[in-house]
């Protein structure tokens, strides 16, 4: 019982604690119909790429979103597909959506991923 606890315990605080700095190497970016829009593969743009995501709220359950773009992301961390909706959900393309985050700065997040 007291084990069940304890896991209990950190699964509570990993849910509350910020996501880690992630080595993006690129970013192909789809809009809803599979069109490729952009390539992110410079260094300046993954580097503010990799201080945003580090801000991400990891969230447990997302909002009914019709997601905007598809992102394929190279990384020796996170690398696959990922939903994202330009209000700033992200979830990894998966039965469970998960992991999945709330972009804090989507204003930033969206000049680099959406060029506006």
């Amino acid at each position: 019982m007291r084990n069940l606890f304890t896991l209990t315990i950190i699964a509570i605080a990993l849910i509350g604690c910020k996501t880690e700095m992630v080595d993006i190497s690129r970013i192909i970016v789809l809009d809803s119909n599979f069109n490729q829009i952009r390539v992110i593969d410079e260094s300046n743009s993954l580097n503010q790429l990799s201080k945003l995501w580090k801000e991400f709220e990891p969230i447990d359950e997302l909002p009914i979103t019709e997601w905007t773009h598809k992102l394929d992301i190279e990384s020796k961390d996170l690398s696959g597909r990922w939903l994202y909706n330009q209000e700033g959900y992200l979830a990894k393309l998966n039965k469970q959506l998960k992991p999945s985050y709330k972009v804090k700065n989507t204003e930033a997040f969206n000049k680099i991923i959406l060029g506006f």
